[in-house]
């Protein structure tokens, strides 16, 4: 019997993690340390002993994936969920995903240096709540003290530097549907914080219309996989995705509706900022140069 095989699941996490430590200095950020990171993850195993017992690979996984988006997995910035995998054999296995949680999207957020505030809240029965759309949006919240009743919907406010103003509002309807489709949908986030969770929900809803840095959407990427969205292919985000899209889709013969192209130049618009290798732009002058050959065709 090895050493390894003598020591409790606690011991052997540790010991296990000690391994990694070059591979995880790696990717930390500068203010937070190994030893810091691997007391978090110890903290959440003990916490949750489930975690031990999961598959040890997806853990290490979960854990490099949180500590690469500069996240901890303190249960405010990040967690790690458990979720049951149905194997080819039939039989199941406990994976370990690691889930940014509101504080890691609202670190993200004001971390991407766009903007200048960044709030969410729940709205509940006996609050007051003003909500209106139009040429002169507001949002008007004033929360009821003592008992708040059942909660109806949540909201995002956010204001960038140049002074622009975003809401998103979402019920409880909106909010559970999402929910439904979440790996974690009865996992203890959602059952023990729902506030939080629908407070994350909306501020990942409305981030997507934000100017956003490359870490922040990596970081909702991240959340992404926490959903099952019947194996759809996921939404291109980047001109550099689309791109990539284009080039592998194409084929000898390209035919394009006008409509499509027409959302490919929206696509475009929307994300000219991004700097795309001369590979991926060599490419691209050849896919547009053989669009136009067909349109003309």
């Amino acid at each position: 019997m090895t050493q390894q095989q003598t020591q409790n699941p606690l011991q052997l996490l540790d010991i296990q993690f000690a391994e990694r430590k070059a591979e995880f200095q790696a990717v930390l950020p500068s203010n937070c340390s190994f030893e810091r990171f691997a007391r978090i993850v110890k903290t959440a195993a003990i916490q949750t002993p489930e975690l031990l017992a999961a598959d040890r690979a997806s853990l290490f996984m979960s854990c490099f994936k949180t500590a690469q988006d500069g996240l901890l997995p303190d249960g405010r910035e990040a967690a790690l969920v458990i979720y049951n995998t149905k194997q080819k054999d039939g039989s199941y296995k406990k994976l370990v995903q690691y889930m940014p949680m509101v504080g890691g999207v609202l670190k993200k957020v004001r971390n991407s240096g766009e903007l200048a505030s960044i709030s969410a809240h729940v709205v509940y029965d006996k609050d007051e709540f003003d909500y209106c759309l139009g040429d002169y949006e507001h949002i008007t919240h004033k929360p009821t003290v003592g008992e708040r009743g059942k909660p109806i919907c949540a909201y995002a406010i956010v204001k960038t530097k140049d002074n622009a103003i975003y809401r998103e509002v979402m019920s409880v309807t909106d909010i559970e549907k999402i929910r439904s489709i979440s790996k974690s949908k009865d996992g203890q986030a959602w059952k023990e914080h729902w506030a939080e969770m629908a407070k994350k929900t909306v501020i990942r809803r409305i981030s997507k219309r934000l100017p956003m840095s490359t870490d922040l959407e990596q970081v909702i990427h991240r959340d992404d996989e926490m959903f099952e969205f019947d194996n759809k292919p996921r939404p291109v985000n980047t001109a550099v995705d689309t791109i990539n899209k284009q080039v592998i889709d194409i084929s000898d013969a390209v035919e394009i509706e006008d409509s499509s192209v027409e959302e490919e130049q929206q696509t475009d618009e929307v994300n000219n900022d991004v700097v795309v290798s001369p590979e991926i732009a060599e490419k691209a002058d050849k896919f547009y140069k053989g669009m136009s050959h067909a349109k003309a065709n």
